[in-house]
């Protein structure tokens, strides 16, 4: 260890300088593993190419934790919907779009609405496209739910209906916890689309314990605002 701001290494001495440097890329250290701007300019565009899943799971922690910081959010959006139209690994792909994953973060907290408009109708494009062709039901699922998380446009809150109203996707059965919360969100992105779309997912939820979690939610997400409010004000 070294506190020296440089440390030179013999071994890299007449190499050709490399694209970036992955710090902590065997995901042993347990900190923060910032990416200096050159390493973090070439990192993302070759994401994919990395060929060890361990490795690409700890960038997109890595360029993550730089976009916390302020760095250039609406590029770690850009690249994730062009990552996501290649990684297959159930791992990364639960790391980048997984619950409270890295993109829904960065999406909805550091975009402003126009940075958020001008790439929605990708995001959900790339969403959709790979929710129809995953081969298994778990990688099915992750991009089922990073859909329901992220879809904000009048075309994806139709789609989020049509997912409310089939059996399932590709002979995969949607568990009834997503029904409610696909009937949720669809609900809540767009009233008129969402109409009736809550009786629909009643009607399909055997379980008692959801269907009063739905009776409980149900004024959350209300058409009128004055009746949402009133919701969360006696909570």
């Amino acid at each position: 260890l070294s506190n020296s701001p440089a440390v030179p290494v013999v071994e890299a001495a007449g190499l050709p300088a490399p694209e970036y440097l992955l710090l902590n890329g065997a995901g042993w250290g347990y900190g923060e593993f910032p990416l200096d701007s050159i390493s973090a300019a070439h990192a993302l565009p070759t994401a994919t190419r990395i060929a060890v899943p361990l490795a690409r799971a700890v960038l997109w922690e890595s360029l993550f934790e730089r976009s916390l910081s302020g760095g250039e959010p609406a590029r770690f959006v850009g690249d994730s919907i062009e990552a996501l139209k290649e990684e297959k690994n159930e791992q990364v792909l639960t790391s980048l779009i997984g619950s409270r994953g890295k993109l829904q973060t960065i999406y909805w907290l550091f975009l402003s609405a126009a940075e958020r408009s001008e790439v929605s109708g990708d995001l959900e494009a790339v969403l959709w496209t790979r929710l129809q062709e995953a081969s298994s039901a778990a990688v099915k699922l992750i991009f089922l739910r990073a859909f329901r998380d992220l879809a904000s446009t009048d075309s994806g809150a139709k789609k989020l209906k049509e997912l409310v109203e089939k059996d399932g996707i590709m002979e995969v059965k949607i568990p009834e916890k997503d029904i409610l919360d696909l009937a949720l969100a669809a609900q809540l992105r767009d009233a008129t689309t969402g109409a009736g779309i809550l009786e629909l997912a009643s009607s399909k939820i055997r379980s008692q314990e959801l269907q009063d979690k739905l009776a409980f939610l149900q004024r959350s997400v209300s058409p009128a605002p004055t009746e949402r409010r009133a919701w969360f004000h006696a909570l």
